[in-house]
């Protein structure tokens, strides 16, 4: 494993002997908990693994690791660390490993199907419990899939939401403990906090730095220069002023300061001000805002300048950041002088690793108190409203607490402590840690064991994404588009195509209320929302209305709104905002958009026979080597706890198989087939005529009876039908809308033929019946998750019974179907307890492998055949 560590990161990089430990437990197969200071290499200690795994073709660890953080901001940082140029080549020549990420922001890989995906808690977790945030509905049950048999890991763990993401995510691990691996990483949870999760999952080693003290000299964020402390600490005892920032500043000095506040706001007010205070002297230092009201690529941009002005090896330069909480976590940069406000102990020790974070630094820490001003009046109206609910009335007394968005009297409690020390090293931070949090969190851990395992399984049902704010985040933000008012009718064309910023939903409250005292406001002007937001259009279809937001209806906004820019302001150095007149009238721009080639097109024709063998052509070439790790871990799992016997990974293959052979067996039914056969004759009829003289015929193929129609030989699984050709539009209408359903054929067929396929291969044990019941499912479902109703009746012609024989003895199963059923309810029946991984790792083989195959049908299909 240092060998390796060397091969990519150079030879003089020696690993600590804490990384080589986290290696060895997750490739013996044990999970890890890891807990290090900020700093000391733990993303490497967690990826090194999996890396070494793909280099040396492991097939005993998981093919996928899937990376969650809490924030964007850290997926963008640690993502762009592992893909800069000199390291994405190196990755690529020793693993062949392509990394993508999935945020709100960058959609590299909606569909997780990439071998390393960085990804926020939010997208996991959507994922797992079947609502994905970038898919529609339909497809809920398509991504869960894409965590079973991965290695999950978990960045700063102690940051995600305690009543919700955090809970969920155990939940998670406990559903998935029996076939994936996992890696939880913190720098501030306490020893039993830890040692209680070990206890709770599966298979755990706690990995810290106690157990490896030969570490600690080396580790350079926790080295200072002889003679020196590396964090000297200083409290203050007023709020944090301009005037404190500059005292020490001088421009000869090539001094960075980093300036952490707890609310956007305040971190804008002191960037107008330090820029004020800047422009009439020498050599100014840059200064540069960040916070979380940037759209993306402003964000992006700043983030980038930050990693080459504040990053390791740098040059020296004089230069303050200005922000929040946003870069208190996983961003690799340091400062010689760190201004913060008190936070709770685990978010103040996590700010502090920006300070002298990198070998042979020493910084200070200032740490100030909370201006704590008094109540905000403005939301005093609101409060005596009879008809908020009482989770809004809570919501907006919290909004006038100074202290948000933390605990005042955790944060009270931590900058009392502080009082007792000069400096922070890593001694007084676990002795602060373990002092301040131990009560908190065993009360803590006696909640999220729990798991929302009841909120899981609802969710998977549902398939609804109202599931996020009880069991990920209780985040009630909106998304803002600043727009003129003349204007909305271009907007009302392409609603979905501009640039967005994120904004609270009581503070958008709040500045709509503020407006109402301008001079210049105009109720009819102020805000608009879409009349229809759950259209999801093709961004070309004039379907949108904007209406205005009555006064009395703020405080009912919806996820998305529009605001007059001559009311509020953007600029790209201090982000979205209602008090810098300057920045008023700039509207938002249009998105960049990565064209889609498959969006919206027209289908390709192929038969039942081709469209088969190519989706198990795509299944050989995209997924059975990979899973081979996650059908060992079922065969083992299905063993140990239902006592199934004879169900090897190579059986589990064969399941797969042979639930793509029978996906689409309801497309023989005779009163499917002939729909799609008359309307392909009526289609390929019109084709060959010249243009002039098509739309006469179309009428009189539109005004024949279905059984005079002209007809196509042959079993079709798709038609070429082009949902942007009006003609196709009306043939679809008159010969394929009341197609009877066809997944739900296959769904009863499986049944009888995994019974017979169980006999043959002595498969016992009397749960089998729950596995072949998720094979069902997973049929039943492969176009949509929410398809609950009893299949219809069905008849196979003796024609296409014959031909689907020769296709399935081709691939060496020799089972006789029926040709016909009556109704059968399994896709009405309960997902059996334990086996729900199962079905959402075999509806997602099925799903891809549909979607692949049918768009891309030569790359997958064996000419030959």
């Amino acid at each position: 494993m240092k060998e390796f560590y060397q091969q990519l990161l150079g030879n003089q990089f020696e690993p600590y002997d804490y990384q080589i430990r986290v290696a060895e437990l997750l490739l013996s197969g044990r999970n890890v908990i890891l807990s290090v200071p900020t700093g000391a290499g733990k993303t490497w200690a967690s990826v090194m693994p999996f890396l070494y795994a793909r280099k040396k073709s492991l097939t005993d660890f998981p093919a996928k690791l899937v990376y969650s953080l809490p924030l964007r901001s850290l997926a963008n940082s640690i993502h762009g660390d592992l893909t800069n140029e000199k390291l994405k080549k190196k990755l690529d020549e020793l693993a062949g490993t392509a990394i993508k990420i999935q945020t709100g922001e960058f959609s590299d890989d909606p569909y997780f199907e990439a071998d390393f995906v960085f990804s926020t808690i939010d997208q996991t977790l959507s994922n797992f419990l079947c609502f994905p945030l970038p898919l529609s509905r339909a497809q809920a049950n398509l991504n869960a899939g894409s965590l079973i048999g991965s290695y999950l890991v978990f960045d700063e763990f102690h940051l995600l939401d305690e009543d919700r993401s955090m809970t969920t995510t155990i939940g998670l691990l406990k559903k998935l403990e029996q076939v994936s691996r996992f890696c939880i990483m913190t720098a501030t949870l306490t020893k039993d906090m830890m040692q209680s999760l070990q206890k709770h999952l599966a298979n755990c080693e706690i990995v810290t730095l106690d157990n490896f003290p030969q570490d600690k000299p080396k580790i350079h964020s926790l080295r200072a220069p002889e003679g020196k402390v590396k964090r000297s600490l200083s409290l203050k005892k007023n709020p944090i002023t301009v005037s404190n920032i500059v005292a020490d500043y001088n421009a000869s000095s090539k001094m960075k300061s980093i300036v952490l506040c707890n609310r956007v706001e305040r971190a804008q007010l002191l960037y107008q001000q330090l820029t004020d205070y800047f422009v009439d002297k020498p050599n100014p230092p840059k200064v540069i805002c960040l916070h979380s009201r940037f759209i993306a690529r402003d964000r992006q941009e700043k983030e980038t300048d930050l990693k080459q002005i504040f990053g390791k090896e740098s040059p020296p330069t004089n230069a303050i950041l200005i922000s929040t909480q946003v870069i208190e976590a996983g961003m690799d940069i340091s400062c010689d002088v760190m201004h913060t406000e008190i936070s709770p102990i685990n978010s103040f020790l996590q700010r502090i690793g920006r300070c002298a974070r990198f070998g042979g630094e020493f910084g200070q820490v200032c740490v100030y108190p909370i201006l704590d001003e008094a109540d905000d009046s403005s939301y005093n109206d609101l409060l005596k409203r009879d008809d908020l609910t009482k989770e809004d009335k809570k919501e907006i007394k919290r909004m006038q607490d100074a202290y948000l968005p933390y605990d005042r009297t955790l944060c009270e409690q931590t900058i009392s402590a502080l009082r007792s020390y000069n400096y922070i090293d890593e001694s007084v931070a676990n002795s602060l840690i373990e002092n301040l949090l131990g009560d908190k969190e065993r009360a803590l851990f006696n909640k999220i064991r729990e798991g929302n395992y009841s909120g899981i399984v609802r969710s998977w049902e549902e398939c609804a994404k109202n599931a996020y704010r009880d069991l990920v985040r209780d985040i009630q933000s909106v998304n803002v588009v600043l727009v003129h008012e003349s204007d909305k009718k271009k907007v009302e064309r392409i609603p979905f195509a501009y640039e967005t910023v994120s904004l609270y939903k009581w503070t958008l409250v709040k500045w709509l209320n503020q407006a109402k005292e301008l001079a210049n406001y105009n109720e009819d002007d102020l805000a608009w929302c879409l009349k229809d937001p759950d259209i999801i259009d093709d961004d070309e279809q004039p379907t949108q209305t904007l209406q205005r937001i009555p006064t009395a209806d703020f405080e009912k906004i919806p996820d998305k709104i529009f605001l007059n820019a001559d009311y509020f302001g953007y600029d790209s150095s201090i982000g979205l905002n209602n008090f810098l007149i300057n920045t008023y009238g700039r509207t938002s721009r249009k998105a960049e958009r990565k064209a889609n080639k498959e969006e919206f097109g027209p289908l390709k024709k192929d038969t039942f026979s081709q469209h088969t063998l190519g989706l198990l052509s795509c299944y050989e070439k995209e997924f059975r080597q990979q899973s081979l790790y996650t059908r060992n871990q079922f065969a083992t799992y299905f063993e140990q706890y239902f006592h199934i016997k004879n169900l090897t990974a190579e059986r589990i293959d064969e399941f797969v198989r042979l639930m793509i052979l029978y996906h689409d067996y309801g497309k023989l039914n005779e009163a499917w087939a002939h729909s799609m056969c008359r309307y392909q004759a009526a289609k390929e009829e019109l084709k060959i005529l010249p243009l002039a003289d098509r739309s006469a015929r179309l009428q009189v193929i539109l005004g024949t009876e279905e059984r005079n129609s002209p007809k196509y030989k042959g079993y079709l699984a798709h038609s070429d039908f082009d949902r942007n050709n009006e003609d196709d539009k009306k043939l679809s209408d008159k010969f394929l809308k009341n197609r009877p359903p066809h997944a739900s054929v296959g769904a009863c067929v499986i049944l009888r033929v995994l019974s017979e396929w169980a006999t043959l291969h002595q498969i016992e044990g009397d749960a089998f019946d729950y596995l072949v019941i998720a094979v069902a499912q997973a049929i039943g479902r492969h176009h949509s998750a929410l398809i609950k109703g009893d299949s219809m009746p069905f008849t196979i012609s003796p024609e296409a019974h014959k031909g689907f024989l020769k296709l399935s003895q081709s691939q060496g199963f020799d089972f006789t179907p029926p040709l016909s059923t009556l109704r059968d309810n399994v896709l009405k029946q309960p997902f059996p307890e334990g086996v729900e991984s199962f079905y959402l790792w075999l509806v997602r083989i099925l799903r891809l492998c549909d979607q692949k195959a049918t768009a891309n049908l030569s790359t997958y299909l064996n000419a030959n055949l």
